[in-house]
């Protein structure tokens, strides 16, 4: 793609909400705000990481330990870490209202724990939201 080609490209996703790495974001960084995700109608913070451009979803696995079954989205930088609860059911418990933005980071972040994966989706909430309590 030509240099005006990427111009255009970077100017729209900028004007909808998606912020790309130059924008003072990190390199391999791309944040989508909660209003470019709400034109989808988003209900939870599941639904939001499902509608990402270019991210597939992957809940992880059931395994004894916390080592290598954690899924591929984190909340606030942090891996999802619960002995009962999923990380869908996790994501499932925080309303669209309680999401300031999402990253996508492919290749890694500064302070960010990629956990051996290439490419992680983190949820960032609100100061001072929580989850809704069922």
């Amino acid at each position: 793609m030509s240099k005006t080609g990427w111009a255009v490209f970077a100017l729209a996703l900028t004007m909808s909400g998606a912020a790309l790495a130059g924008d003072g974001a990190e390199p391999g960084v791309i944040s989508y705000s909660a209003a470019f995700l709400a034109e989808t109608g988003p209900n939870t913070a599941l639904d939001m990481v499902q509608r990402l451009p270019g991210f597939t979803f992957d809940k992880g696995v059931v395994v004894r330990g916390l080592e290598g079954g954690g899924g591929n989205v984190l909340i606030d930088g942090e891996p999802v870490v619960s002995k009962n609860d999923t990380l869908d059911e996790m994501l499932r418990r925080i309303p669209v209202g309680s999401v300031l933005r999402v990253d996508v980071i492919r290749g890694g972040a500064a302070g960010i724990d990629m956990r051996g994966r290439t490419v992680v989706a983190n949820v960032v909430r609100k100061s001072q939201s929580g989850f809704m309590v069922p």
